[in-house]
C-alpha cells in the first residue's frame, strides 16, 4: 500500500498580511492532492516530518496527524526533526 509523503509546508510572510492563506488551508490543498492521489493510486497513510516546534505539531494533531518518532538530520546543522503519520480516511 503507498503512503504519501508531505515533505514540508511553508509560508511566504513576504505577502501582505491580507492575502495570505492560513496553514489549515495550506493543508487542506496538499491533503486534497493527496486524496485525488490515493482515489487513482490507493494507500491509506499520510506521513510528514516538521521541525521541532511545538506550535507546528500542535497544529498538525489538531489536523490529524500522531507524532510518533523523530530523527536528527545529518550534517554539519544537525537538527530535530519530527514526525507524524494519518490514517487516510475512506
Amino acid at each position: 500500500a503507498a503512503a504519501y509523503f508531505i515533505a514540508q509546508l511553508g509560508k511566504n510572510f513576504a505577502i501582505p498580511k491580507e492575502r495570505r492563506i492560513s496553514g489549515d488551508e495550506l493543508l487542506e490543498l496538499a491533503l486534497d492532492i493527496i486524496y485525488q492521489a490515493q482515489y487513482l493510486l490507493g494507500g491509506v497513510i499520510e506521513f510528514l516530518e516538521c521541525e521541532d516546534n511545538k506550535a507546528l505539531v500542535e497544529f498538525y494533531e489538531r489536523n490529524g496527524f500522531m507524532l510518533f518518532n523523530s530523527r536528527f538530520t545529518q550534517g554539519e546543522k544537525s537538527h530535530k526533526l519530527n514526525q507524524l503519520v494519518k490514517v487516510i480516511k475512506q
